[in-house]
């Protein structure tokens, strides 16, 4: 069971973390950018578009990635590690294999975001303490990034950790679509072949996987705002 745990943990982190950063990123972005002016065409357009993908399975999205990245325009593989003709993981192969799971994976994660940066950074700007900025005479760029974009950011950190669990989901399927060698595959094999031991440490790592992921929620919480204290 650990040599199996220790042999594909670290191509799922990788995997978890790369979706992570695309969903946050993209997700902060479009938020902030639809969230400055709500009702507007990038607000409606983007907004529709999060609620389709929220509704979206992750194993559909996975195929249709595949079917148009890699056998459409044939640009990018459609799974494994490495490439057919070599046995060999170079940094480079990994990174081109890399690309469509994590897109896929990041994509599930980032209307949840997105909706969460868009509503938190329009409430902030009716806020007395950004009028206040701007009646100051700040810039727009100032009392969008350091004023609205900090307040709104607060709610969408809490997501952190109970997105967790979704990831490890999400995770399950696109690992297996895309011939990823990490621990979800592992978990469908263990299923398959029902070795309990391997599911029963599996479970084991995903609950402290969602048990870390809370304790991050809470420590970047308290970090970004400073109402909140440490103190016992």
């Amino acid at each position: 069971v650990a040599d199996v745990i220790t042999e594909r943990l670290g191509w799922s982190v990788l995997l978890a973390a790369t979706a992570f950063a695309v969903a946050i990123a993209l997700g902060t972005l479009l938020g902030v950018l639809a969230g400055r002016r709500r009702g507007g065409l990038l607000d409606r357009t983007v907004s529709s578009l999060a609620y389709t993908l929220e509704a979206a399975p992750a194993f559909w999205l996975g195929l249709l990635a595949i079917w148009f990245f890699s056998l459409e325009l044939g640009v990018l593989p459609a799974g494994g590690l490495t490439d057919t003709a070599s046995d060999t993981v170079t940094p480079d192969q990994v990174a081109r294999h890399l690309v469509l799971p994590a897109l896929v994976l990041g994509l599930t994660q980032l209307p949840w975001f997105f909706l969460y940066v868009r509503q938190g950074v329009g409430d902030a700007l009716d806020e007395d303490p950004v009028r206040g900025a701007r009646a100051r005479g700040l810039a727009e760029r100032t009392v969008l990034t350091g004023h609205a974009l900090r307040s709104g950011m607060l709610p969408m950190l809490t997501l952190i950790g109970s997105r967790v669990p979704e990831i490890i989901t999400g995770a399950l399927l696109v690992e297996t679509v895309f011939s990823w060698p990490g621990i979800a595959a592992a978990t469908v094999q263990a299923a398959t072949a029902v070795d309990f031991p391997l599911l029963a440490a599996l479970t084991v790592l995903a609950t402290a996987a969602v048990l870390l992921g809370n304790l991050l929620s809470d420590l970047l919480y308290g970090l970004a705002d400073p109402r909140v204290g440490f103190d016992g």
